[in-house]
């Protein structure tokens, strides 16, 4: 499997489905300029892939530190926005991403169905000026930010035809469908949960790198899984650590090579320049029912330093989520602090 640490796109990329890694990852992999490749984080999305120089840097790239003794130095990968927010919608950046080619060049789209996420009317015309070229998969989301707030729009994707990780064409059928606020709801948080099955104790506890992990139990329902996982740490007084957002990269995976898609349903702790405490809880769809048993995955752990408040009072800046024109004015991305696992647990399933 193909890995790469996902950093922020260049300005001209930032509104598209283009991911770019160095020439010599491209060759590597059998790469050229314009394949349609799968991008996996805690989702999968397809994007365009195009070679960049291996040593490129933007001079507003994040400074990063590894606290973990010999940690794996990934190489970088830059994804336009679309692809960050449908492959990490509840993480920060810069988490670690997999890159396998779907097609040699692309593969147009013969029809598109939309949703709106907007509660007033759509400008149809709008929309359709700006997905020409993208990459989309059932269930990606495009939201378009504008400068106008007329022109702020979002959109749901609930059908590809005739497959995933098709290109939108001139001649891709649009087709703006009815809002459903199910599906809406579900994008974010995950699958409903209903009628608990079984209750899977699984007391795992390890510490590596200064971090103790727990995840107590599994739990089992008719429409999905839900457990927890509980990271702590205390720092030496000669550790640096920014005091930041803390979040976790983890994956889950059934005996079958099934990888199976979660949703960050949420949690709460802190952090500071002593260490930090967080719950993190994870759903997913049902398991497949020929699966025996699963490992769950915590390959690492990151802190992000704040973003600096513009003017008293203000909120902190939100560069993914904002528009072409905010993002070129970031002058530096906020720090990352990266502590490597990994800490994984197999559960045998009744």
């Amino acid at each position: 499997m193909n890995r790469f640490r996902l950093l922020p796109p260049t300005v001209d990329d930032f509104d598209t489905t283009i991911v770019r890694i160095g020439k010599s990852q491209m060759e590597k992999m059998g790469l050229h300029d314009g394949d349609t490749v799968k991008v996996t984080g805690m989702k999968s999305s397809g994007a365009l892939c195009y070679s960049i120089d291996d040593d490129f840097k933007l001079p507003n790239d994040s400074d990063i530190t590894y606290l973990s003794e010999n940690p794996t130095i990934l190489p970088s990968l830059r994804a336009g926005n679309f692809v960050g927010y449908n492959i990490n919608r509840h993480g920060s950046g810069l988490i670690p991403v997999s890159v396998e080619k779907v097609y040699e060049g692309t593969r147009p789209a013969s029809k598109v169905c939309l949703m709106s996420l907007n509660s007033g009317s759509d400008d149809e015309s709008f929309a359709r000026s700006k997905l020409d070229a993208l990459i989309v998969c059932e269930n990606d989301r495009l939201n378009f930010r504008d400068a106008v707030p007329q022109n702020n729009f979002g959109y749901h994707i609930t059908c590809v035809e005739p497959s995933d990780y098709a290109q939108i064409t001139k001649d891709t059928v649009i087709e703006f469908v009815k809002i459903k606020p199910d599906k809406i709801s579900s994008f974010f948080s995950g699958p409903k949960l209903e009628r608990l099955q079984d209750v899977i104790p699984i007391v795992y506890q390890e510490t590596l790198n200064d971090v103790n992990v727990t995840i107590p139990s599994l739990e089992i329902f008719d429409t999905g899984i839900r457990f927890a996982l509980y990271i702590k740490s205390d720092f030496e007084p000669s550790q640096t650590i920014q005091n930041g957002a803390t979040s976790v990269v983890v994956t889950l995976e059934d005996d079958l090579g099934n990888l199976h898609e979660l949703t960050n349903h949420g949690g709460g702790g802190s952090s500071s320049q002593n260490g930090f405490e967080y719950k993190h809880e994870f759903l997913g769809k049902p398991l497949h029912h020929d699966a025996k048993q699963i490992t769950i995955t915590l390959h690492e752990i990151l802190i992000q330093e704040r973003f600096p408040r513009e003017s008293p009072g203000s909120v902190s800046r939100k560069p993914m989520r904002g528009t072409k024109e905010e993002y070129a004015k970031i002058d530096k991305f906020p720090a990352f602090v990266v502590i490597s696992g990994p800490w994984t647990s197999t559960v045998q399933l009744n």
